[in-house]
């Protein structure tokens, strides 16, 4: 187990773009603020039960960038 803190951002689409996904963004970091490379991060749609897993790269990044809109379960492993 990653003992990690995660910071996230989600960002809705332009409205001009009229594309009614969203992105969820963010990056794992550790006790010190150090980036944790290599983590699998797994987001969960409640309603539905959509499973959707990305992992971090070297600076801790990690990205969803097409998500339906909802409420979301976020872990890192």
């Amino acid at each position: 187990a990653v003992v990690a803190m995660m910071t996230t951002l989600i960002g809705i689409a332009s409205a001009s773009a009229q594309d009614p996904r969203a992105a969820i963004q963010g990056r794992v970091i550790d006790s010190s603020g150090g980036a944790v490379p290599g983590t699998t991060v797994t987001i969960t749609n409640q309603a539905t039960g959509t499973v959707n897993t990305a992992v971090t790269n070297e600076n801790g990044v990690y990205a969803f960038p097409f998500v339906a809109p909802g409420l979301y379960d976020i872990t890192v492993e």
